[in-house]
């Protein structure tokens, strides 16, 4: 008995440990967490709202099944990290009993990106994904951002529901639009005038989405789906020419000679 519970316990420091380590490396330890909804100052200094719960089915904590993650959301052109802490109950499979009032975000208005997302549970690091959630290339004037994690757009004045982010393991996010479950937590939570102005948003772009910014400061999202659908034309398009080459050549091939 003895020997297992010391082993449970080094195994749970030693989790902690390399999940510190890593923060420092990343820097996730100067997150601060996003502010809480206030109206004057919502209304006020222009805010946005952004609202999402992230889960992920994960049958190895203790036979849970979804359980809230932890993530880190990034202002692209920004230092600042924001913290959203998912793992606030120590019952497997209960966040905060699906109660999406402490998921709500107010934000300057602006792009943010997911830049890292963990799964943990009583002491244990289950999963990492770790910062950055962003690589940028560059090429002459342009500027072309890959989000490898997820990414979105908090609006003036607007408060955006960008849905229930359920995770498998694997990318994308299968999203579930639960906007009554929203407005009746809001309710209940006493932001009655957020109640009546949330609204779906269905444009979260999904982990590997583009932005392509021009010099004159335009940007454009390229959506996975639609990077994967021009990735296979260009792959099918590589394929019909080798095919048609080969063709061609064996024709070539088998004509007599004069």
């Amino acid at each position: 008995m003895l020997e297992e519970r010391l082993g449970s316990f080094i195994k749970v420091f030693k989790s902690n440990i390399v999940f510190v380590m890593c923060a420092l490396l990343s820097g996730c330890l100067t997150t601060v967490s996003p502010d809480t909804y206030d109206a004057k100052k919502f209304y006020k200094e222009e805010k946005g709202i952004a609202i999402l719960l992230m889960t992920e089915h994960a049958p190895e904590t203790m036979g849970s099944t979804d359980i809230a993650l932890n993530y880190t959301i990034k202002k692209l052109g920004s230092d600042q990290t924001y913290h959203i802490d998912g793992s606030n109950s120590l019952l497997p499979g209960v966040y905060n009993n699906h109660n999406y009032s402490p998921y709500v975000m107010m934000l300057d208005p602006g792009i943010y990106y997911i830049d890292s997302i963990n799964l943990r549970r009583i002491g244990y690091l289950i999963r990492w994904y770790p910062s950055p959630g962003l690589k940028v290339f560059s090429k002459g004037v342009k500027k072309k951002y890959l989000f490898t994690l997820g990414v979105f757009e908090v609006k003036p004045g607007k408060v955006s529901y960008f849905g229930h982010l359920k995770h498998s393991k694997t990318f994308p996010f299968k999203i579930v639009n639960e906007l009554k479950k929203v407005k009746a937590d809001l309710k209940n939570a006493e932001m009655e005038d957020l109640a009546h102005k949330v609204a779906f948003d269905d444009h979260f772009y999904q982990a590997g989405s583009f932005m392509v910014e021009g010099k004159d400061g335009k940007r454009t999202f390229i959506p996975r789906e639609k990077f994967e659908e021009k990735r296979n034309q260009f792959l099918g398009s590589v394929l019909d020419f080798i095919i048609s080459e080969k063709v061609r050549n064996k024709k070539n091939k088998s004509k007599p000679e004069k």
